[in-house]
């Protein structure tokens, strides 16, 4: 039988019981649309969570801190436990600065202190660290970067409101922010290292630092309460703090955590991958983006497993219909037979009808699928932007997700098509015949 005959006979049989083939092939069409706009809220979550993040943390940057090693939890020491740089000093800053992918690097220290301004009064954790590299960065709302020789600084966003006497949820105009640029703050420090509770507590602990506020960080939900000092005004802090005899045993403490700024992006895996086997310790927010994007991909492929249980009980649906399609046509069957028509063309006809199913089910159920993301994403866009031109797209189609779409359908068409095309190949010429 030529392959446009059999396409014919099987368009001719499909269209003859029309509210029957339309009826199986809702349930396919159904589980299409289910996994199509499943899946493709599951591709655009995901690309809109990994941009966010990318938008407000540096994705070229990796963290190191330093390493804690399994035995400081009561394991046994191993080999590679001796690799871990336990300690991050000068010795290991020259080490980083060697890489080849290494563009800067940039070692912090960290404290806590007591910010005076006027008759404010608050908590800070300062950061120090080399400003030379740092003004290299866009993330100043106002003002400039500290001279790494002098006692100034750059306050958080989130900091400044503080300090104007606002709370940290206000908003205030950039110029009152602004106003705070050439100020001077008291930064205290006290011997225990911790932020002093009792306002009233002796002076001569405190180690006082006069502070000019040079900069203004932008809002960012990392830095908004830091302030941000040149690495020399946070080392003459600890160096205070260690001339107590109580914590001569701190002199070589080393920085609290150091930044790698990467020459290209596109080789942070490489980069991760040579300072893990070298005993650094690393973090990095595209780990982060990358962890983020393995819970959601588990997340949607049991969803889109939920959706595709709706194809499955469509392929018993279109069982059923070939089942019954056999009954009504075993005269057909059995004249194509006496005419000379094989075992082969009767599977094939039956078979091409239920991939055709199948396929018609699939085709619709994208066309559908598609409309339903324009909605999901007009709405969702409404409510974000408020207004504002659209530029999120939460629901998104791949070409990939087009194409498995129509060969899982049809396949679903296939497989429920096999058994009755068998049972219809088998029947018998005369008592089909006769029957009729």
């Amino acid at each position: 039988m030529r392959l446009a005959d059999l396409f014919e006979i099987i368009w001719k049989n499909l269209w003859k019981r029309k509210s029957r083939t339309i009826f199986t092939m809702i349930g396919v069409i159904i589980g299409s649309i289910a996994i199509f706009t499943i899946v493709s809220l599951g591709n655009g979550f995901k690309k809109y969570i990994t941009d966010e993040i990318g938008s407000v943390f540096d994705t070229s940057v990796i963290s190191i801190s330093p390493a804690v090693p399994p035995s400081a939890y009561g394991a046994p020491v191993t080999p590679e436990e001796k690799k871990l740089k336990t300690k991050l000093d000068k010795k290991s800053i020259k080490e980083l600065k060697s890489y080849p992918f290494v563009k800067a690097v940039i070692p912090k220290l960290n404290e806590f202190g007591n910010l005076e301004y006027k008759k404010i009064n608050t908590g800070a954790s300062i950061t120090g660290m080399p400003m030379k590299e740092l003004s290299k960065k866009d993330d100043l709302f106002a003002g400039r970067y500290p001279n790494d020789s002098k006692n100034e600084g750059i306050l958080g966003y989130k900091m400044a409101v503080l300090l104007l006497g606002h709370k940290p949820t206000d908003k205030i105009d950039n110029k009152e922010i602004e106003s705070l640029l050439k100020r001077t703050i008291k930064l205290k420090i006290s011997k225990s290292g911790t932020v002093p509770l009792n306002q009233s507590s002796k002076k001569e602990e405190d180690y006082t630092i006069n502070l000019t506020v040079v900069g203004i960080a932008k809002e960012s939900t990392m830095d908004d309460f830091t302030v941000k000092t040149p690495l020399d005004t946070v080392e003459n802090i600890k160096k205070w703090r260690n001339s107590s005899a109580l914590k001569e045993e701190n002199k070589e403490e080393g920085y609290g955590s150091v930044e790698v700024i990467l020459k290209d992006t596109n080789k942070i895996d490489e980069a991760e991958k040579i300072l893990k086997e070298n005993g650094y310790q690393i973090n990095s927010f595209k780990e982060i983006q990358g962890g983020i994007g393995k819970v959601l991909d588990g997340v949607k492929i049991v969803l889109a497993a939920l959706g595709g249980i709706s194809l499955l009980v469509a392929a018993f649906g279109i069982t059923n219909t070939m089942n019954m399609a056999i009954y009504e046509r075993k005269k057909e069957i059995g004249i194509m037979k006496v005419i000379g028509g094989s075992v082969k063309d009767v599977k094939r006809i039956f078979v091409g009808e239920a991939c055709s199913i199948g396929l018609m089910g699939g085709i619709f159920g994208l066309l559908l699928g598609f409309l339903v993301n324009f909605l999901i994403n007009m709405v969702i866009n409404a409510f974000l932007t408020k207004g504002q031109t659209p530029n999120v797209k939460i629901a998104t189609a791949t070409p990939g997700l087009v194409i498995f779409i129509l060969l899982f359908s049809t396949l679903i068409g296939f497989i429920a098509g096999v058994v009755p095309a068998s049972k219809a190949a088998k029947l018998d010429v005369i008592s089909s015949i006769k029957e009729e």
